[in-house]
């Protein structure tokens, strides 16, 4: 139990830290819409990382922690965790980073599974739904409201960046050098996955390993890359009961 106090305690941290991070980032979008080039505001939201996709990524990883909070906070705790979640949702279709979208998209559909059956089997889906509806709307008025925001500030001024749509299809476009490469990574990726889906080849080995399996040595997914290369024997060297640590993120119905 102590434990587990110590989780919803990072939660609750993790989730302040975010909400503040992604007003700020909304805040700035709409601060300087319309003042500057809007390549140059999107590539700009990038917080203090340096980078938009690695802060984009971080949202991703931080999220699950906020929905976290929501289901074992109560009060205010759990409509500030709403609103931090909303406003994380709102900064990741401003960041216009497609493998956070992609990523985004695989952790809900992996959580969102895992929770219906965790109160399934409590017999308390009702109560799941109840909840879950709260983080749908923080999802949805987030997303149409962006969506019409980027459409105003990218219509005939931007050929980079867009809404949702226009950067996942243009995933699969082969007409674009961009979108081959980052397919080329991708394919690669997945096949290292295949051959050490467990173990990985090692915190920062993906550039040794690139090569055998694709003609370029960048690979500009984040997730990919931390998928292939983390390992849960790197994990346990630096002292994480990997398992434990895994089953803890799980039975949230528990919590």
């Amino acid at each position: 139990m102590k434990r587990l106090q110590i989780l919803k305690n990072i939660a609750l941290i993790i989730t302040l830290i975010a909400a503040f991070q992604a007003f700020e980032t909304v805040t700035q979008f709409y601060r300087e819409v319309g003042k500057i080039p809007i390549d140059t505001l999107i590539y700009n939201l990038q917080g203090t990382s340096g980078n938009k996709n690695i802060f984009a990524a971080a949202f991703v990883i931080e999220i699950p922690f906020i929905i976290y909070c929501n289901f074992t906070r109560e009060g205010f705790l759990k409509f500030f965790s709403i609103i931090g979640l909303s406003l994380c949702f709102f900064s990741l279709f401003l960041i216009n980073a497609r493998s956070a979208f992609l990523g985004l998209l695989l952790s809900l559909i992996i959580l969102s599974s895992t929770l219906a059956y965790l109160y399934w089997k409590e017999k308390q889906l009702k109560q799941f739904l109840v909840r879950f509806a709260f983080i749908v709307v923080a999802f949805v008025l987030p997303f149409f409201i962006s969506q019409k925001s980027l459409i105003n500030a990218t219509k005939n001024k931007s050929n980079t960046y867009g809404t949702v749509a226009s950067r996942l299809s243009g995933i699969a476009d082969q007409t674009s050098e961009n979108s081959n490469i980052r397919l080329a990574y991708w394919k690669g990726s997945l096949e290292l996955i295949k051959k050490r889906p467990i173990l990985g080849v090692g915190y920062g080995n993906w550039k040794i390993y690139a090569p055998l399996y694709t003609s370029t040595l960048l690979n500009d997914n984040i997730f990919s890359n931390i998928r292939i290369t983390i390992s849960l024997r790197s994990l346990e060297k630096r002292g994480y009961r990997t398992p434990y640590c895994l089953s803890q993120f799980l039975p949230w119905r528990y919590c």
